[in-house]
């Protein structure tokens, strides 16, 4: 039997929402990297978004915890 696998590419700004992102959608985040674990996601990224992230990231946290 083929297996069906989900392709994702997510944008930085949707990745940076998982730092604003309450205890309640923790569960979610879980859920969606065992996904990733068991081959029913494969996630693709690049230096380009990694890099974005990385620069945002900070403020982003910043923010979220000001708030």
């Amino acid at each position: 039997m083929v297996k069906n696998v989900v392709t994702l590419f997510l944008d930085a700004n949707i990745l940076l929402d998982f730092y604003r992102l309450g205890k309640d959608d923790i569960k979610v985040i879980k859920q969606l990297v065992a996904l990733i674990d068991e081959d029913e996601i494969r996630f693709y990224s690049n230096m380009l978004l990694e890099d974005e992230v990385w620069r945002a990231r900070d403020r982003v946290v910043a923010t979220s915890l000001r708030d």
